[in-house]
């Protein structure tokens, strides 16, 4: 895979948190949502008790009229924010990170939020009492302002790189987002870049000296860099497969895919042989929309030729070679259908596979059967003390790095690889 220079980015304005803040916050308790949200008028009482947000929604003089987004609002109607903040159980609806600011509530949210995504279900709540001093309470905590700061950084920083947002923005990459500016992923293509570059050679020192002087200069956490994949062989040497080679797949995209990274291992030894990864470019999905002049993607019948390419020049296509992914959907359903809008065949050793979850519950007898990746780590004990994976969850290269390290785990406990799916006509 060739690596390819990026175009300087033009610097794009700051996002004004507070007006999206105020404006997010007012829309979820407006009349207009209200009417349909049944979660919030059903939770969201009010602070004089037993009255549902929804009912006060409906009758209350005591909302304001704003002016609004045409569309967004058609009878144009909203709760104050600082309204909002009064409301006994709107802390209940928050998620585990929740704040609770005394004094100015959009103060507070900014501290914590700048430059993460604003979700729903991340709402704020305020005492709704000012002080000399602006205290905020962090899990039932309290902290002094510059306490919250640091603290709320660390917040930031973890939840950043769990939920990918300090990854490129694969849309972005592959040709288009639409999130734009309020996208909480990096759309700087030197950044994509970098990440790419260093992920496809993880020995590389200067790469990935590269990659945190970008992510410096970006202000993004520095993100664990890629780390070559191999068998840790300290209690003897794995047991072989049936297989000589093991192609870990984890497929990125919603309706159409947009980024295919391939860890290849050595199916005898578990240790890494070679790495492979294109950004995608969809060929319905951005229909009518202006493409990102900086995307390297190409279509998907072209990043299978390339593929196929690469794994006869390297000898993988003379072996067994079987495809491991965490789940059906990547080869089972998403290939398929790529492969039908781009009006080609399926490759043939692309159509059975090994399903690592299926290994995973029947060679450890869960109870509870693991659902996801980030499952089996934990079951595992791999996750980082806080709680995160290693690397940018949801970004398919660093997911195919995390896949290949549990495969080699439940290798080395014993676990015994096999086809989970082979379809019916093979």
């Amino acid at each position: 895979v060739q690596v390819r220079q990026a175009r300087p980015v033009e610097p794009r304005e700051p996002v004004d948190f507070e007006k999206e803040l105020r404006r997010q916050m007012e829309f979820y308790f407006s009349r207009e949502n209200l009417k349909v949200d049944e979660y919030l008028s059903k939770h969201a009482v009010l602070p004089d008790g037993g009255e549902s947000a929804m009912e006060a929604a409906e009758g209350s003089d005591d909302l304001r009229t704003v002016e609004v987004d045409p569309g967004v609002l058609k009878d144009g109607t909203r709760w104050p924010l600082e309204k909002i903040c009064t409301f006994p159980r709107v802390a209940r609806l928050c998620s585990d990170e929740r704040i609770v600011g005394i004094s100015n509530v959009v103060e507070a949210t900014v501290k914590v939020l700048a430059g993460s995504e604003l979700l729903e279900t991340k709402l704020v709540a305020a005492e709704g009492k000012d002080t000399a001093e602006t205290v905020y309470v962090l899990r039932k905590r309290d902290y002094t302002s510059d306490e919250i700061t640091m603290t709320a950084q660390r917040t930031r920083e973890s939840r950043i790189l769990d939920d990918g947002h300090a990854a490129p923005c694969k849309y972005h990459v592959a040709g288009y987002c639409d999130r734009g500016s309020k996208c909480p992923s990096s759309h700087d293509a030197a950044y994509a870049l970098a990440v790419e570059s260093q992920w496809m050679d993880p020995e590389d020192d200067e790469l990935t000296k590269k990659l945190h002087l970008i992510c410096e200069s970006l202000s993004l956490p520095k993100i664990l860099p890629a780390k070559k994949v191999f068998f840790d062989s300290t209690d003897g040497a794995p047991e072989a497969s049936d297989f000589d080679y093991l192609a870990v797949l984890d497929l990125e995209g919603r309706d159409e895919i947009i980024e295919f990274p391939v860890i290849i291992l050595n199916g005898k030894t578990f240790n890494e042989e070679a790495r492979f990864h294109e950004w995608v470019r969809p060929v319905e999905l951005f229909n009518g929309r202006k493409l990102n002049p900086e995307s390297t993607a190409i279509t998907f019948d072209k990043v299978l030729n390339n593929f196929h390419e690469f794994l006869t020049a390297e000898g993988f296509l003379s072996g067994k070679i079987a495809f491991v992914t965490c789940g059906n959907w990547d080869l089972k359903s998403q290939v398929p259908k790529q492969c039908k809008i781009c009006q080609i065949d399926t490759p043939a050793y692309m159509r059975s596979f090994i399903n690592l979850k299926d290994i995973f519950n029947e060679h450890f007898f869960s109870r509870n059967r693991v659902t996801g990746m980030k499952g089996m780590m934990k079951r595992l004990s791999m996750l980082n003390n806080d709680g995160t994976i290693e690397g940018c969850h949801h970004l398919g290269m660093h997911d195919a790095e995390n896949i290949a390290r549990v495969l080699l785990r439940t290798v080395k406990a014993g676990g015994k690889l096999r086809y989970t799916y082979v379809p019916k006509d093979l």
